[in-house]
């Protein structure tokens, strides 16, 4: 087999396998509890135990991160918010939670700043406002913000 690995930020693990299948279960649970992943598959296990899995899904974007790319293709805000974190260090809130739903796609290489991220983020999606203080960024709409910018 072979397969990718990454720890997700809320105690989980994500499972991409690019060649043979792999077991996936919860530690300590008996081997029929688990869920077999094979070649395209993307398996998760949240901090709680579950296993889900999306088949035959293994895009270059969820091996991306194994070349040092942060890639994003038609991702909903939520998730591009957890790659943020993982990446940058940063807590990512939503000032209005329907904005989590929103998709973006873009594409950077490891080097690239979080401020440059932030500001193509901010000019690529329509009507978004993008503010960070230190460790927290807010994803709002001028409405949202006050009409602040950054």
């Amino acid at each position: 087999y072979d397969m990718v690995s990454e720890p997700d930020p809320e105690g989980g693990t994500t499972v991409a396998v690019t060649q043979g299948s792999v077991l996936v279960a919860r530690a300590g649970a008996p081997d029929s509890s688990g869920t077999v992943l094979r070649q395209g598959d993307v398996g998760a296990i949240a901090a709680d135990g579950r296993v889900t899995a999306r088949r035959g899904v293994v895009l270059d974007r969820e091996l991306a991160w194994t070349r040092g790319r942060l890639v994003f293709r038609d991702t909903p805000l939520a998730e591009v918010a957890v790659a943020l974190r993982r990446w940058y260090g940063v807590d990512v809130r939503f000032a209005e939670p329907l904005l989590s739903a929103r998709h973006w796609t873009a594409e950077f290489d490891a080097g690239t700043s979080l401020a440059d991220v932030l500001r193509v983020m901010e000019l690529g999606i329509g009507g978004i406002t993008v503010e960070r203080s230190d460790s927290v960024v807010v994803i709002g709409t001028r409405a949202s913000t006050g009409g602040m910018t950054r």
